[in-house]
This record gives structure tokens, sequence and C-alpha cells, in this order.
């Protein structure tokens, strides 16, 4: 994907329709850039000045605990913006984020982003959207981790990509390995559950690809 392919991805997920003035003032401050798998974009507690916009591919966000290990917070797909919590933690990122294959990104400086957040009202209103939408499942994965069994965990976790793609047909964006790591469950658990949930009928799978076969507001019993 070039550059201006990119822009126009972005501004058609977050603006609508863009005059020719607002294009050309994206493609100013814009920075396009590729990273190769397993290339990390930043680290936990870095300082930075950018926020980013995932044009292809997929990106794992995780933190490290005091032992050292990974412990995977979400995933990005393309057509979502990450990295912007940099602004609202003093100019310091609270996450990691590592390329799981190679990707494709566009960026821009915190100051650029807080200006298109106060001068284009569309683009702050889906910018409000969006970070709601990943606070909720922010929030419901904390207390899935604390209090629910591992079938509601994964349950909530199809409900959250449902959501946010508006369809109960969606694709699992990683190898189930990542999906188990984020769920805090072994690969073999995982594989247990989706053969289970298939076998009740609760999930129709074919590869990567899941269909749901329950109301999400009203979720199968755990």
């Amino acid at each position: 994907m070039s550059k201006k392919e990119s822009i126009l991805f972005f501004a058609n997920s977050y603006f609508g329709e863009i005059d020719k003035k607002t294009f050309c003032y994206l493609e100013e401050v814009c920075r396009f850039k590729i990273f190769k798998k397993k290339e990390i974009i930043f680290n936990e507690d870095q300082a930075g000045k950018k926020v980013y916009f995932l044009t292809s591919g997929i990106i794992k966000l995780y933190k490290t605990d005091i032992e050292g290990r990974e412990v995977a917070i979400s995933f990005i797909k393309a057509g979502q913006i990450f990295g912007a919590l940099v602004l609202w933690f003093n100019g310091y990122y609270p996450v990691s984020a590592e390329a799981l294959e190679e990707i494709e990104v566009l960026s821009f400086s915190t100051v650029e982003f807080d200006k298109m957040l106060q001068t284009h009202h569309r683009f702050a209103i889906e910018m409000l959207k969006y970070l709601a939408l990943r606070q909720k499942f922010y929030i419901n994965s904390i207390k899935d981790l604390a209090v629910s069994c591992p079938r509601t965990r994964l349950l909530n976790y199809f409900d959250y990509f449902a959501e946010s793609s508006g369809s109960k047909n969606f694709s699992l964006p990683v190898p189930k390995k990542q999906i188990a790591l984020l769920l805090g469950i072994t690969p073999e658990t995982l594989s247990r559950l989706l053969h289970m949930l298939a076998k009740e009928k609760v999930i129709e799978m074919n590869g990567k690809n899941i269909k749901l076969h329950y109301s999400l507001s009203s979720p199968v019993a755990s």
C-alpha cells in the first residue's frame, strides 16, 4: 500500500470524505513506514512523540511483568490507531508494540494528532467511540482474568470482535497461541474450548473464520 492509499484508508476510517485541502494537510503531517516481522515499534515506558495508524498487518500490544514475562494486552489490526495513550501518560508509552508480521503504518506527531482532534469534529467523535470500545474491552479483560472461567473469557473475546466489526462473522486476527496468551490460558485449553463450542453449535469454525450462533445481548451460559 502506498502512502497515498494509506492516507485515504485513514481518512475513510476516521474522517469520512475529505476535500483536497485536508488530504494535502494529512499528506504533509503523516509519515509512512514499513516494519519487519518481530520488529518493535515502541517499548513500554519509552518516551515518545508519535501516534500510529496501522494500514496493514497485525500488532501485539503487551506489558512485561516483574519476572520479565510478556503479558499480552491487545492486538491491533489494520484500520486502527495505536500509541495514542502517550498523550495521556506524560509522554510515555504504557505498553510495548511489536509487529507480528510485516506491517505498514502512518505516524503523526502528538502535536499534529492533538491538532486534528481539536479541529476535525468527526475525527474527535470517531476517536472517542474507538477509545470507549477499547476501554470496555480492557475492563472486561481485567474482570475476566480475575473471576471468569476460560470459556467465558473466550466468549467475551468473541463478543468484542463481533461488536467492533459489526458482524457475527469474523476472522481471528492472530495465531491461536497469541490468543491463548491474551486470555491467560494454554494453547491446548483454547483448542479444547474451540472444539467444544463448535460441537455444541455455539460457534461455527472454518480455519480462522468464526461465526457466532448466539445473541450478543444474551450470551450462552458458561
